[in-house]
């Protein structure tokens, strides 16, 4: 989250430029900021077989080198990460990291007046009704990750192999590449608003006025919770 005074606001005077807040908990999976199922190559396994041959002849998948089996590794690699590291978030505290952007005086008026910086010693009392910030339990974030991911990643699995494994129909395919979308933002505060596919419906039959692309979650959301 960003927060930014406007040009007419005290702060902004003061040389505050903008203050940013990230959740901790995107360190879980960012190992040397490559992230699980990031990798294009992945949507080449929701397609036909068929299709991998033609590829693997022609020497390129959307311009790329592309081998089936390399894309099943990565997938599995991608799934093994995931799982070691959510066991070893579980001895682990997360929170909100702040970063606040200002001007040089204004740093250098903070940095030169200490004495009012100090953090009083005032016990927190987390059950308290009235604190302004959630207080939930590593143990619950990690089962509530754990079980949003599997079950996407079951969504895809289970898509490529329901026409028995050597054949994947175009229904098949659309499925699996909908759950690979949305495994690709299970786990992480991604603006489901920048992924259209998933968002927002794209055209429509004129006569029983169903979507043809997309699965239109800005609406379904909102009307199914």
């Amino acid at each position: 989250m960003t927060l930014e005074p406007g040009k007419q606001h005290p702060l902004h005077y003061a040389g505050l430029v903008y203050s940013q807040f990230y959740s901790s908990t995107e360190e879980i999976f960012d190992t040397g900021k490559t992230y699980s199922f990031a990798n294009s190559s992945l949507g080449g396994l929701a397609i036909d077989p068929c299709f991998h041959e033609i590829w693997e002849d022609a020497g390129g998948y959307w311009g790329k080198a592309w081998s089936a089996r390399n894309a099943r590794q990565a997938y599995l690699a991608g799934k093994g990460r995931i799982s070691e590291a959510l066991q070893y978030a579980r001895l682990r505290s997360y929170g909100t990291r702040e970063e606040h952007r200002m001007s040089l005086t204004l740093f250098l008026a903070i940095r030169n007046r200490p004495e009012e910086r100090q953090i009083a010693d005032i016990p927190v009392v987390l059950s308290s009704p009235h604190l302004p910030f959630y207080v939930v339990p590593t143990s619950s974030v990690i089962d509530y990750l754990h079980g949003n991911i599997v079950k996407f990643a079951f969504g895809f699995e289970y898509s490529i192999i329901r026409d028995g494994g050597r054949v994947i129909s175009p229904e098949s395919s659309q499925m699996a590449l909908m759950f690979l979308s949305c495994l690709r933002v299970s786990y992480l505060a991604a603006p489901l608003r920048r992924q259209s596919g998933l968002w927002i419906d794209i055209g429509r039959d004129n006569e029983v006025q169903e979507p043809r692309e997309g699965m239109g979650l800005k609406n379904t959301i909102e009307t199914s919770g």
